[in-house]
């Protein structure tokens, strides 16, 4: 943001969005030449940059006007041309830099999401192991190490059914140790 609390030109011009006619430049800023003329610059133009779609200047361009050419109709609009020209310039560069923006801030969110997915995956597999213990416990004598009485639950039917599928006999043995 500019401090345009000053009266400067630039200041001016971009405050009020109006282009601004500066009168004996040697006698303000001294001597300022431009190209081969050894003349300096009598007169400027102080022009506010106002993007399209906006409403307000984000800046101003010093435009100085040759000693050798009256400021006529084609030497105006070869100006606007000039500022036209760097207003698209820089909305696209402005542009440019907002898309740039934002791709990184995707690139950043996608690299969030890469390392949320990563950990998530870790603790799916560290909890997959937990269950399996749990499970594995549940059907352990803490004691013996032996199958238990859940352990039997869960393989008696399944048993009998392959007994029955391939017409074997089946042996069952319950013992209770204490």
């Amino acid at each position: 943001e500019l401090a345009l609390d000053g009266e400067s030109p630039v200041a001016v011009a971009i405050r009020d969005g109006a282009t601004i006619m500066l009168e004996g430049l040697v006698a303000r800023y001294g001597e300022v030449h431009a190209g081969a003329y050894a003349e300096p610059l009598q007169r400027a133009l102080v022009v506010p940059i106002i993007p399209p779609g906006t409403e307000r200047a984000t800046g101003a361009l010093v435009l100085g006007l040759s000693t050798r050419l009256q400021l006529d109709d084609a030497y105006r609009l070869f100006l606007d041309q000039i500022v036209q020209g760097l207003t698209g310039s820089l909305t696209s560069a402005h542009a440019s830099e907002q898309e740039s923006a934002r791709l990184e801030a995707l690139a950043a969110l996608a690299r969030q999401r890469r390392e949320y997915e990563q950990r998530l995956e870790t603790t799916n597999d560290e909890l997959a192991q937990a269950v399996a213990q749990l499970q594995a416990l549940a059907r352990t004598d803490p004691v013996t190490g032996l199958p238990n009485r859940r352990a039997w639950d869960e393989e008696l039917p399944r048993e009998l059914a392959r007994a029955r599928r391939r017409s074997h006999p089946l042996c069952v043995a319950l013992i209770d140790l204490d």
